[in-house]
């Protein structure tokens, strides 16, 4: 598949970027990521498929049928203005347009649409960038999209596996027949269509008095692992997620990664549809994104439930674009074999 014909292929799902999201043009020699991103509008006239794609998924549908507060559609615009600003040295490498490709797809169509069906317009959107071999890097948006998410891996390879950074499990059932933001992950483990490999799915971060026993018994009885935060707190947290890679690369072996925003403690991420008093530090949350980026097995993330609303000084929004920049350059690093 070459650019021009993912582009059509494509398109149909998508929404196009507002230019008002890109900083204006730096000079030379200060470029930031919204000088390097590739518009999806020049995708079709691409020599090569770009490494990686950002989607947003503009809506919180799935947080008001949960009963959660709104302002998550708001997410995708306000993560990327802060994302476009950051520079693109990472360290061991400075990121551009000729070594690594990234384009900027836009939003997920939701405008009039209801969120069943935004779900199957993202599922086939995501499904076909990896079909490309393009990384998908998914903006919420409430943590609903991890179900559509799931399933677009799900049908590239059977042996896959899930980790959800979170304080909460998202294992609610669904209402009426209709899914939430709380549901997704059920919907992924109870999937007969597309079924999640025995032990495949990792809960990372659950936080005491923020589930139930009911939810509990539900993810052992489906064989999941469950890591506590006060265990994370107890082992260390870079031992903690390098142990969930491991564990999971012996159980798939193409892994999908959400991050939920409420698993940082409201002091570095106050703009949460649901904050946490309690939770993992900004360097942290930035760290496992980086692990992320730099293992083999990891096909796509998502970066879900911030909510512009209630930030502070767009901490939040920043703190995601920054956990972004960490995964790109861990997928670089990967790319280039850099150690």
């Amino acid at each position: 598949m070459n650019g021009s014909e993912l582009t059509v292929k494509i398109k149909e799902f998508l929404t196009p970027q507002s230019e008002s999201v890109f900083p204006q043009r730096r000079p030379m020699g200060d470029e930031r990521f919204g000088d390097i991103v590739l518009r999806f509008r020049d995708l079709q006239y691409a020599t090569k498929l770009p490494d990686a794609a950002i989607i947003g998924v503009p809506q919180d549908i799935g947080v008001n049928r949960n009963f959660g507060r709104t302002g998550a559609a708001l997410a995708p615009d306000a993560i990327r203005r802060a994302f476009y600003k950051l520079t693109t040295f990472a360290g061991k490498t400075t990121l551009s347009a000729d070594k690594f490709s990234i384009v900027e797809c836009g939003n997920i169509t939701v405008e009039g649409l209801s969120l069943e069906e935004i779900h199957r317009r993202q599922e086939q959107a995501v499904w076909l960038l990896l079909k490309a071999g393009i990384t998908p890097i998914i903006l919420g948006g409430g943590h609903d999209i991890a179900w559509p998410n799931g399933q677009a891996l799900a049908k590239i390879d059977a042996s896959y596996g899930v980790l959800n950074i979170d304080a909460h499990p998202d294992v609610r059932p669904l209402d009426a027949g209709k899914g939430h933001s709380g549901t997704a992950f059920r919907q992924i483990l109870e999937n007969k269509e597309n079924p999640l490999p025995t032990g495949a799915f990792v809960e990372f971060g659950i936080q005491s008095f923020a589930t139930s026993v009911f939810f509990l018994d539900f993810l052992r009885s489906k064989q999941a692992r469950i890591v506590f935060y006060d265990d994370i707190r107890r082992n260390g947290f870079d031992t903690s997620v390098r142990d969930v890679f491991d564990y999971l690369a012996s159980k798939a072996r193409s892994l999908y990664t959400s991050f939920d925003i409420d698993s940082c403690a409201s002091a570095y991420a106050p703009g949460a549809s649901a904050p946490s008093t309690l939770g993992f530090t900004a360097e942290e949350i930035c760290r496992a994104a980086y692990i992320a980026g730099k293992n083999p097995a990891v096909r796509l993330i998502d970066i879900v439930e911030v909510n512009p609303n209630f930030d502070a000084d767009n901490r939040t929004a920043k703190l995601a674009a920054i956990m972004m920049a960490q995964f790109i350059s861990g997928l670089a690093e990967r790319k280039f074999g850099i150690n």
